[in-house]
Formats: structure tokens, C-alpha cells, sequence
């Protein structure tokens, strides 16, 4: 079992959202209000991190509570990064 704690292996999970919300919206602090704020968009994250949806359903679900917020995001899949976790 490999166990990261707050960003000892990989790079910190609140750093990541910031940069790529701050990409595409200009606001650095856009998704982690989203997250604390809005229920669904907490189910999708925690979702997602146990792994009862995929990347690209995380994206989609994501970006249908942006669109609202003026925010377009890229198609499902443009966030992925080429290095691993």
C-alpha cells in the first residue's frame, strides 16, 4: 500500500487546484471556494478520489458547476498532466 501524505510524494493537492484554477479563470482561489462551498462539487472530488469516478467524469461534473460561474472549461481530459501522481 503507498500512502502520500499532504504532498510528501506528489505535489500538494491545494496547489495543483490553484494553478489550474487560476489557468482557467484567473482566480487562483475559484476551485477550492467551489469545493468548500458547494455540496456537489465535494461529492465530485471525494468521488473521484476514492475512485468511483473517473478523470474525465470529475472534468465534466466540474465544469457543468463553472459554466454558471462564467468559467468554460477545456473538454474532459485537457487537464491531465503527463507526469504521474
Amino acid at each position: 500500500m503507498l500512502t502520500d501524505f499532504g504532498g510528501v510524494l506528489t505535489s500538494s493537492i491545494f496547489e495543483a487546484f490553484a494553478t489550474y484554477s487560476a489557468s482557467v479563470s484567473g482566480d487562483p482561489q475559484l476551485f477550492g471556494t467551489l469545493f468548500r462551498s458547494d455540496p456537489a462539487a465535494g461529492a465530485l472530488l471525494v468521488e473521484h478520489e476514492c475512485g468511483r469516478i473517473d478523470q474525465a467524469d470529475f472534468e465534466r461534473g466540474i465544469a457543468e458547476l463553472l459554466k454558471p460561474r462564467g468559467v468554460e472549461l477545456p473538454a474532459p481530459g485537457s487537464s491531465t498532466r503527463s507526469r504521474p501522481c
